[in-house]
């Protein structure tokens, strides 16, 4: 019997006394059998006990290998995930730095990765390839090398001219009134810009964080406001500027084309006109008419506001003088006629051109770039600012002024007339730069367009940035074109960013352009007129 098996139930036992023999050699072939399962069995529990204790060391293993990762990652997710961002902008910031030039170069397959944005020009023409012309250009421009033998003058810029936005998605727009801020509180400057079409003026920055900030709303309806404007779809803003006071605020000054007057923006939110309205006659019967679209609009150090509009060049004296009116009066305050301010005060300073636009000083204070954006008449004046003296009055005491905000009951006639003709018409040679004279130079810009030159600029060297048709075009003080860089759209506004960037507008698109130019701020000096 098999070892272990039970013998069956009712089964006699054999006789030992009948077969002693067999009796025998059955006993030892049990021992046999007994010995041989026993051995088995024996055999099975021991390979048995084994396979298990195998198959125990390999579980402990795989449970101390997966519990020795899950610590590995708990310590790299708590103390060092920030290396595997680190160290791969670490290294990328390192390449950047000391391959810049060459990353930089227009040839360059790794310029689509350097920048964000898109690309719009990499190239700046200067106009002279003599050593003085270079040095200057080089004053005022990222350039990596000559495009061409050492005697050209075709250069690769190190920054490319940047497209930051376009609103070429949008129905319809007209982007201009171009405008760098600085603001105290939070420590960084920021863009205005105003979309004419639109009514609305918005606001662009970078922000002090590794991420962009970018386009936000700064102003709704910013040139139509009254329920006449806005039924009769009239146009938003233009020109923007930052008032220069006696208190140092630094209003936003807005010209509203909708509703055709120059306002200051207050700190309330109010809006107090400073502009609404000119006389084209010299008639005392003549009607009073708005100021219309102004096309560009400055302040000097001394507090007298100019702007253009399309009878010339005007000016309002000691504009800060005008005293603010409440958020109730400026609701009220659309359509109100001239102050007795503006009629004492506003004169036509120029009329000789077709289509005034583009407003800057220059760095000695002393004169003032006037352009004119007829295309059949593509030229820049340089005026002298009038001496104060000669517009006066007679009045040597009106440091305490106290100036009238009611409603004048003056005749039509004490308001300065577009039909007399400005105070500085008779000035000769007053031409700074005549764009039809040097359209050799400017056919590779496709100059020759819908638009003559609209937006100007200077930088604290002095120098002049016009946005003309299909670029930008550089001058020195003397008059001399340092250099132009293509765009292959019409430009309408250019200004200077505090942050190392020249900013340019086309009718549909923001751009910008790394420059070691800067702005030219203007100082205050209401103070030491006053004196």
């Amino acid at each position: 019997r098999p070892y272990g098996r039970k013998p069956r139930q009712g089964r006699k036992p054999m006789e030992s006394s009948s077969r002693t023999s067999g009796s025998n050699s059955n006993s030892n072939h049990n021992k046999i059998n007994k010995n041989t399962c026993l051995e088995a069995a024996i055999l099975y529990t021991i390979s048995k006990s084994s396979s298990m204790e195998e198959t125990t060391v390999v579980t402990a293993k795989k449970r101390r290998k997966s519990h020795v990762w899950k610590e590995i990652k708990q310590s790299v997710s708590t103390g060092f995930a920030w290396l595997f961002v680190f160290l791969p902008a670490l290294a990328y910031y390192i390449h950047r730095t000391i391959h810049q030039p060459y990353i930089r170069s227009s040839s360059s397959p790794l310029n689509v990765l350097w920048s964000k944005y898109a690309i719009v020009a990499n190239h700046v023409t200067m106009t002279s390839n003599n050593t003085s012309s270079k040095d200057k250009s080089a004053d005022i421009f990222f350039v990596v090398s000559s495009l061409e033998p050492p005697s050209a003058t075709l250069y690769s810029l190190m920054y490319p001219v940047e497209q930051i936005l376009d609103f070429s998605s949008s129905s319809s727009s007209l982007l201009t009134g171009l405008l760098w801020i600085h603001d105290k509180d939070l420590g960084r400057g920021y863009l205005l810009f105003s979309d004419v079409i639109a009514n609305r003026i918005w606001r662009w920055e970078v922000g002090s964080g590794p991420i962009t900030i970018g386009r936000t709303l700064f102003m709704e309806r910013s040139g139509c406001r009254a329920t006449e404007c806005m039924t009769s779809n009239k146009l938003g803003s233009s020109c923007l500027a930052t008032e220069i006071g006696s208190n140092n605020n630094n209003n936003l000054v807005v010209c509203e084309v909708g509703e055709q007057r120059i306002v200051r923006i207050e700190p309330d939110g109010a809006r107090t006109p400073l502009i609404t309205h000119i006389i084209n006659s010299t008639s005392a019967a003549a009607e009073k008419s708005r100021v219309g679209w102004p096309k560009d609009i400055m302040y000097t150090p001394f507090g007298d506001l100019l702007f253009t509009n399309d009878n010339g060049l005007w000016r309002l004296e000691e504009a800060y003088k005008i005293p603010p009116i409440s958020a109730k009066l400026s609701r009220e305050a659309h359509y109100s006629p001239p102050t007795t301010h503006q009629q004492q005060r506003l004169h036509l300073l120029y009329s000789k051109l077709v289509h005034p636009h583009g407003l800057a000083i220059a760095k000695d204070l002393k004169h003032i770039y006037l352009s004119d954006s007829d295309p059949n008449n593509p030229i820049i004046v340089k005026l002298p600012i009038e001496d104060d003296e000669a517009v006066d009055n007679g009045d040597d005491d009106d440091d305490d002024e106290v100036i009238d905000q009611s409603n004048s009951t003056n005749s039509a006639a004490t308001l300065c007339t577009a039909e007399k003709g400005g105070s500085l018409d008779d000035i000769p040679n007053t031409v700074f730069f005549n764009a039809s004279e040097h359209r050799e130079l400017l056919n590779d810009c496709s100059f020759a367009g819908r638009h003559g030159i609209q937006g100007l600029a200077v930088d604290h060297y002095g120098n002049l940035w016009a946005a003309v048709t299909g670029g930008v075009v550089v001058f020195t003080d003397s008059g001399e074109m340092l250099g132009r860089i293509c765009i292959g759209d019409s430009l309408t506004d250019v200004a200077f960013g505090d942050d190392g960037y020249l900013y340019m507008t086309t009718q549909t698109k923001l751009l910008r352009l790394k420059v070691k130019s800067k702005k030219l701020n203007l100082p205050n000096m209401i103070a030491k007129k006053n004196k």
